[in-house]
């Protein structure tokens, strides 16, 4: 089971760090799915992030899973657990 070693508070996101895997956690406000122009104005373009770099962000009402395979973006919408 993941275990959050530690958390950091940096503007508008939360730096977590799980058992040695960092995760970031970015809460703005964005669409509802977010478009690859506000992907690109909050993280910079696909291009310059490795590929496999991944983030969350909480827009207030969602929660999405973000991840570049460093040419495009995509993303997944998470589902509250019942």
């Amino acid at each position: 089971m993941s275990k959050i070693i530690c958390q950091y508070k940096l503007d508008s996101r939360t730096i977590e760090l799980f058992n040695f895997a960092l995760y970031y956690v970015y809460d703005t406000d964005i669409s509802s799915p977010p478009t690859d122009a506000e992907l690109d104005e909050l993280f910079d373009e696909p291009a310059n992030l490795h590929h496999g770099w991944t983030a969350y962000i909480n827009n207030g009402k969602n929660i999405y899973l973000i991840m570049t395979n460093g040419l495009a973006w995509f993303y997944e919408e998470l589902s509250l657990a019942s």
